[in-house]
């Protein structure tokens, strides 16, 4: 008797959320076509990279929505067996709400961590590829390095470190210019540079310090002028492998991070993306945990307060993500805690919610 309810209940809720989600990429596709349709005529954009374009889109489009969609289908599901008092048969042939929710969070415990696996391996591969396309076949943008590219990291065949903050390679020049030289996890001597240009195979770097590290002691010359041999790395060069966060897998990603700390350069931005591959995904759980005990009382499981509270239950969500990430960019919180702060709200929120509720 138990295994059917499960399988009812988990049936239930699996044919909303199938819907639901399959309304999202639908919709989110065609408001992406209706508003780049000028670019790909005016641009005689190839069938097949659009297509390709939008094939490589849905990974990120189901990564964003499937909290929403699962959400949705908790509120709908657990709503729709309410209003037909199947809650109520079911609590009394003896069984519990928390037993009868079960399926749900399992459900949505097995979403997190599918979610987490595409967000943190298969979708930055994606929008790495969807990307090539948008610039290359639909664009046709022919010239790389034609636009600034900004927070560029380059290791040198010397194991040097170059961080740049802004960088137009077709022009050679930069702004913001960091150069760390050093051997077994210590640092010889840094270059931090306003501005540079790049003339005839060498950087001309203006307005910055040299710094020179003897044991514990540092030596400081500034300079409003600098040209050396030894900075040859092309502009062309710098650009390098994509470094956003978005592009880069979790291995890759924490790679980077460990590079750029030991170059002494800020990683907050990388280290609030790292914890966001693996707490983003916990939404998806953290839904069903907030959604179904809501929509256990017949009075709260109408259609359209279901709709209703699953927007605003979805934008506080976001909405609490986005600022703590702002946050955490910006060193104000510390990035694991910039990440997980938004988990911990919703996680409280919701065991709130189920103690409270009746059983």
């Amino acid at each position: 008797m138990m295994g059917t309810f499960d399988r009812h209940v988990a049936w239930e809720f699996l044919r909303i959320l199938s819907v639901s989600l399959g309304a999202f990429i639908v919709i989110f596709l065609l408001v992406d076509i209706l508003d780049n349709i000028d670019t790909y005529i005016d641009r005689r954009a190839p069938l097949k990279a659009v297509v390709m374009y939008y094939v490589y889109l849905c990974p990120y489009i189901i990564v964003l929505t499937l909290p929403v969609a699962t959400l949705l289908a908790s509120l709908l599901s657990v709503g729709s067996m309410a209003r037909s008092n199947e809650l109520v048969a079911m609590k009394t042939s003896g069984v519990s709400l928390y037993r009868l929710l079960a399926p749900l969070w399992g459900i949505g415990l097995a979403l997190s961590i599918l979610v987490g696996f595409l967000g943190g391996w298969i979708y930055p591969e994606t929008n790495a590829r969807m990307e090539r396309i948008k610039r290359h076949e639909i664009e046709r943008r022919r010239t790389r390095g034609s636009e600034p590219k900004r927070n560029l990291v380059h290791q040198d065949e010397a194991g040097r470190i170059y961080h740049v903050n802004m960088l137009r390679a077709d022009r050679g020049d930069a702004e913001g210019i960091s150069i760390i030289s050093g051997s077994d996890g210590t640092v010889d001597w840094r270059i931090d540079a306003q501005r540079g240009r790049y003339v005839n195979g060498l950087w001309n770097l203006g307005s910055g310090l040299l710094r020179v590290f003897s044991g514990h002691v540092e030596h400081v010359a500034p300079f409003r002028f600098l040209r050396s041999a030894n900075l040859s790395v092309p502009p062309i060069d710098l650009l390098g492998k994509p470094q956003e966060p978005e592009e880069i897998g979790v291995s890759d990603l924490k790679r980077l991070i460990r590079r750029m700390q030991r170059s002494g350069l800020s990683t907050a931005k990388q280290e609030v993306e790292l914890n966001l591959r693996f707490s983003f995904p916990l939404a998806n759980f953290l839904m069903v945990l907030l959604g179904a005990p809501l929509a256990s009382n017949p009075r709260r499981s109408g259609l359209a307060l279901s709709f209703g509270l699953s927007i605003a239950i979805s934008f506080a969500f976001f909405g609490t993500v986005r600022a703590c990430q702002a946050l955490g960019h910006h060193e104000t919180l510390p990035p694991a805690v910039a990440a997980w702060i938004p988990d911990i709200l919703f996680l409280v929120a919701g065991a709130w919610i189920l103690i409270k509720v009746r059983k």
